[in-house]
């Protein structure tokens, strides 16, 4: 139907290359800039289906350094933390 939802902002703690814990933020500063780019991204490619992007927090603003097509480690606490989980987007 053309509808794009988006999971909130998630801080991600690795140790050894290992995602260890991931923490999602119910109210982020910068949730609707990370939305807009994102929708932006997917209306250009006219892309339907899950895709993770990974964002670093520079300088108050955000930097992509990931796009994945797919479900995404970052997303596994969607699977228990959330009311639909990224495998069933």
């Amino acid at each position: 139907d053309g509808e794009t939802c988006f999971y909130p902002l998630v801080h991600n703690t690795h140790e050894s290359g290992i995602l260890r814990l991931s923490v999602a933020s119910q109210a982020h500063p910068l949730q609707a800039l990370a939305e807009d780019y994102v929708g932006r991204v997917l209306q250009k490619l006219d892309y339907v289906g899950v895709m993770a992007f990974e964002f670093f927090e520079v300088d108050g603003g955000l930097k992509a350094n990931e796009i994945a097509p797919r479900v995404h480690n970052s997303g596994h606490w969607t699977i228990e933390g959330a009311e639909c989980s990224q495998f069933e987007n």
